[in-house]
């Protein structure tokens, strides 16, 4: 008899423990894994206030975040270098196609940037070989000012540019008073026969400036350039149109 009322006991207590138990597991926890449910004090938003006063919501953020990097972009000042190269096209005088080809050209450029506009300091060569038996082969320097203006905030971003400053065009060798090239003025009566002028010069044009990465650029730029030449076939203004490929880095 006293071991049934035993296992009996042991049975009842053990029920008991393992209904506790599985009622324990079953309640809720809060995110914090508080089972016992201790107060904490309301948010702010949700305590009661005072009667006539009224809570001002926060003001929502509707910049984008392409609009917050053009806002860091716009008034930071950055620098870029240059270099291209490429060939230029001769267009006047009328002669300067005839009696030269297309060169060999250089660019090496410097400046500073700020939002989407550049100044820059610009050193432009070109070689022309000619055509005629005598090597009277034509230089054309440029130390131009560029002003640039940049449209778009992409990967690809095309660009117009205005230039101008010192246009320097020469013929290294004497001209040949048998056959002088008619591009230029040949002074039979003066014994001049050589050709060197330094004038205003000026033009504009555009390109397109590709993103490599954080500080490469690739670039393709085209330009018409005008030099107040003088001593030419009809006094006319040098033109070329140099055309070129290069690289950019920003710093």
């Amino acid at each position: 008899m006293k071991r049934t009322l035993a296992f009996w006991g042991a049975v009842s207590i053990l029920f008991a423990a393992a209904w506790t138990t599985d009622v324990v597991a079953q309640e809720p926890a809060d995110a914090s894994g508080d089972t016992l449910k201790t107060e904490e004090p309301e948010p702010a938003a949700t305590q009661q206030r005072a009667p006539g006063q009224q809570t001002q919501p926060a003001p929502a953020d509707t910049m984008t975040a392409a609009a917050r990097i053009k806002q860091a972009q716009k008034d930071e000042t950055v620098f870029a270098l240059s270099l291209g190269l490429g060939t230029a096209l001769p267009q006047e005088p009328p002669a300067f196609p005839d009696e030269y080809d297309a060169s060999f050209n250089f660019l090496l450029n410097f400046g500073a940037r700020r939002s989407n506009f550049e100044a820059s300091l610009c050193f432009d060569y070109n070689f022309f070989f000619t055509t005629l038996q005598k090597p009277d082969d034509m230089n054309i320097m440029m130390l131009f000012l560029n002003l640039k203006y940049l449209f778009l905030k992409s990967t690809a971003r095309p660009y117009v540019v205005v230039c101008g400053g010192w246009f320097r065009s020469w013929i290294v060798d004497d001209l040949d008073p048998n056959n002088p090239p008619l591009t230029v003025e040949y002074e039979v009566q003066g014994g001049d026969n050589t050709y060197g002028e330094n004038v205003l010069g000026y033009g504009g044009g555009g390109g397109v400036e590709i993103e490599i990465d954080k500080v490469r650029r690739i670039f393709f730029d085209v330009r018409y350039v005008e030099g107040q030449t003088r001593q030419t076939q009809q006094h006319a203004n040098v033109v070329i149109i140099p055309v070129r490929f290069g690289l950019t880095w920003v710093f």
